[in-house]
C-alpha cells in the first residue's frame, strides 16, 4: 500500500476513535457491537430465542413427571399468582374505587375479572389435587399384602384383555372400544418394557378424554356384553368388589316407588332430571317389550354408533385400528401414535351425555340420580356395576317397569296390600 494511502487510513481510524470515545471515558470500555441484539433484553417475553433454553429445560422436567402432577403444579402456581394479584389490587383499591375526577378506577374492572378467574383456578386446582391423590391411592399395595388385582402381571396385552373383558384385544372393535380403560391400563401397566414417556403420554390422553365428557356420563363404558350370560358374569364380578362408602340404594328405591305411585315430589325442580330419566326408561322398556328396535343409550348414542361404524369402514382408519389393537409385538409408542391419529380423525367415540353449566348442589344431585336411573338400562360394565351395588333400587325399577309393560298390554294390575309405596314420599322428603 502506498505510504500516503496508509497515512490517510490511519488518520481516518484515529478520527473515528476520537469521535466514539467519551471525553471522560476510555477506548478500552467501548463495545464494538451488540451480538444477538440482546443488549436491552430483560425478561425476553417477546423473544423466542431468549425463551428457548428455558423451554427446553422445562420440557425435560415435564416429560419426567406424570401428567397429573404437572397439571397440579401448574394449577397451584396459577392459583398462587392470582391470589397475590388480587391482594395487590385490593391494597391499591383500599383508598376507594372512585378516582379524583369521580370516575370508577380501571383497577376495579381488573379486580372483578381476577375474581372470576380465581374461582375457576380454585376448581382446577382442587380437581388436579384429587387426580394426583387418586393415582397415589391406586398405586398403593393392598393392606392385606395381596397381589394386585390383575391376574396377569408384566404383560401389557394380557392386562388390556383382562381389563376390557376379552380373551384377546383382537376381539375389540371400534364400536366397543373403551378408550379410557385402554389408556388407564397403559399408564399403570406393570409391563417393564413400557417406557415412562409412554405412560406419561397415555396419562395426557386420558385427561383429555375425561375432560371431554360430562361428569355424570353413562356412555363412557363402551364395552357392552355380547349376551345375557356374559353380562351376568360381570354383575357377579362386581358383587365381589368393595361396596361404595355412600350407597344411595334405599333412597333411589324410594324415589322409584314414589314415581310408580304417581307421587309429586317437591320441590319439583330438584327432581326434574331424575323424573325425566324415569319417563325415558319406561318408554324404552315398553317399546322394547313390544319388539321395537330401540337403543339402550337413546337417540343421540344411536347416531354416534352409526357414525363410528361408518368411519370404521374407512381403509385408512382400519390400518390405524389394526396397529392399535394388534396382538403382534407393536411398541406402545406405535399404538399411542395410532390412537392419536384416530382421535384426530374423529374415529373415537364421543360423550353424548348432557352436561351441567354453573350447577347448583341440588342440580348436581338430581343429575347424579338421573345418571343412576339411566344405568339400569345399560348392558355395559357400568350397568353391571349398578345392578351389583344397588339391588333394592334395581328391584324397584323392575317392579315398576313390569307393571307399565303389563298395563301397555291391557293387563290390569292390583296394588298389593303390603306395598310400601305409601311410605315412599316420607322416605324421599
Amino acid at each position: 500500500m502506498p505510504s500516503d494511502a496508509r497515512a490517510i487510513l490511519q488518520g481516518s481510524l484515529s478520527t473515528t476513535s476520537k469521535v466514539l470515545t467519551n471525553k471522560r471515558g476510555h477506548v478500552q470500555t467501548l463495545v464494538a457491537s451488540h451480538p444477538g441484539n440482546a443488549n436491552a433484553a430483560k425478561a425476553g417475553v417477546y423473544s423466542r430465542r431468549i425463551l428457548e433454553p428455558r423451554v427446553a429445560e422445562l420440557e425435560g422436567t415435564i416429560e419426567s413427571l406424570p401428567a397429573t402432577e404437572v397439571r397440579r403444579d401448574i394449577a397451584r402456581r396459577d392459583l398462587a399468582g392470582l391470589v397475590a394479584l388480587t391482594e395487590a389490587l385490593d391494597a391499591t383499591l383500599a383508598d376507594g374505587i372512585v378516582g379524583a375526577r369521580g370516575q370508577v378506577k380501571d383497577l376495579v374492572r381488573m379486580r372483578l375479572r381476577a375474581s372470576t378467574v380465581l374461582r375457576a383456578a380454585v376448581l382446577e386446582y382442587d380437581a388436579s389435587v384429587a387426580a394426583v391423590d387418586e393415582l397415589a391411592r391406586l398405586a398403593e399395595p393392598p393392606e392385606t399384602g395381596e397381589e394386585p388385582t390383575l391376574a396377569v402381571q408384566g404383560d401389557l396385552l394380557a392386562e388390556l384383555a383382562e381389563s376390557l373383558f376379552v380373551a384377546s384385544i383382537a376381539e375389540l372393535e371400534p364400536l366397543t372400544f373403551d378408550a379410557e380403560t385402554f389408556l388407564e391400563v397403559v399408564a399403570k401397566t406393570t409391563d417393564p418394557s413400557v417406557r415412562d414417556a409412554d405412560r406419561n403420554r397415555a396419562d395426557r390422553f386420558l385427561l383429555n378424554c375425561r375432560d371431554a365428557r360430562a361428569e355424570d356420563c353413562s356412555c363412557r363404558a363402551f364395552r357392552r356384553a355380547r349376551d345375557a350370560d356374559e353380562f351376568q358374569e360381570w354383575v357377579d364380578d362386581y358383587r365381589l368388589t368393595d361396596k361404595p362408602a355412600v350407597n344411595p340404594d334405599r333412597y333411589l328405591a324410594a324415589v322409584v316407588r314414589a314415581f310408580a305411585d304417581g307421587k309429586q315430589l317437591e320441590p319439583a325442580w330438584t327432581f326434574e332430571r331424575r323424573m325425566a330419566a324415569l319417563r325415558w326408561l319406561v318408554d324404552y322398556e315398553v317399546r322394547r317389550a313390544r319388539g321395537e328396535e330401540v337403543h339402550e343409550g337413546g337417540k343421540k348414542e344411536e347416531e354416534e354408533d352409526r357414525r363410528i361404524q361408518r368411519l370404521s369402514e374407512d381403509p385408512v382408519l382400519q390400518r390405524f385400528w389394526g396397529t392399535l389393537l394388534s396382538t403382534d409385538t407393536k411398541t406402545v409408542k406405535d399404538r399411542l401414535d395410532a390412537f392419536a391419529k384416530l382421535d384426530r380423525a374423529g374415529a373415537l367415540r364421543r360423550c353424548v351425555c348432557p352436561g351441567i353449566e354453573h350447577p347448583l348442589k341440588e342440580v348436581v344431585e338430581d343429575s347424579y340420580f338421573a345418571f343412576l336411573i339411566r344405568l339400569s338400562a345399560r348392558t355395559n360394565t357400568l350397568g353391571a356395576n349398578f345392578r351389583a351395588n344397588v339391588p333394592e333400587s334395581f328391584a324397584a325399577l323392575r317392579e315398576m317397569l313390569d307393571q307399565k309393560i303389563l298395563a301397555d298390554r291391557g293387563v290390569e294390575t292390583r296394588e298389593d296390600a303390603g306395598s310400601d309405596v305409601a311410605n315412599a314420599k316420607s322416605a324421599v322428603t
